[in-house]
């Protein structure tokens, strides 16, 4: 695929977007590395969604990803999350302003069904109660810590 098609590509797949979600200006670079190479922007400005096949020198951020990559994540067969995690995408600037490409709303975009949802939140949950044993855990070792300092020190 060529440069010129990978932007025609996601230009058509953002050609319905709405970006009501967004508040303010928002600006991403992409840089596709390997075939089809090249760099082009994605901006928001007033929840509407613009596509140009040039760099964007004043952006929040620029995210340096594959082509194939790319096109997994619009046509959702896999998440921006899951690729940052994998490390196939980097980001130079603010990850904020990538994470709230998700916001943004595509012909594409499909409701959740109520059971999915469902599911998310059950994630979430379990999410934050790991985080708060850990953060728990954390202080039981540094408290623990610093009773051996002291006792070192009575020595």
């Amino acid at each position: 695929m060529t440069y010129q098609e990978i932007v025609e590509k996601v230009r058509k797949h953002y050609r319905n977007a709405t970006a009501d979600k967004i508040q303010g200006h928002l600006a991403v670079q992409f840089n596709i590395t390997g075939e089809g190479h090249g760099a082009f922007y994605l901006e928001v400005a007033d929840s509407k969604v613009n596509i140009e096949p040039y760099e964007y020198y004043n952006r929040d951020a620029a995210m340096n990803l594959t082509a194939a990559t790319l096109f997994r994540i619009l046509n959702k067969e896999t998440t921006l999350e899951n690729e940052l995690n994998d490390f196939h995408i980097t980001v130079e600037g603010q990850i904020g302003a990538v994470l709230i490409l998700k916001d943004i709303q595509t012909g594409f975009d499909k409701e959740i069904p109520e059971a999915e949802k469902k599911a998310v939140k059950e994630v979430e949950k379990v999410k934050e109660e790991i985080d708060e044993i850990i953060a728990a855990e954390v202080l039981k070792a540094e408290a623990e810590a610093m009773m051996l300092v002291a006792e070192n020190k009575k020595k």
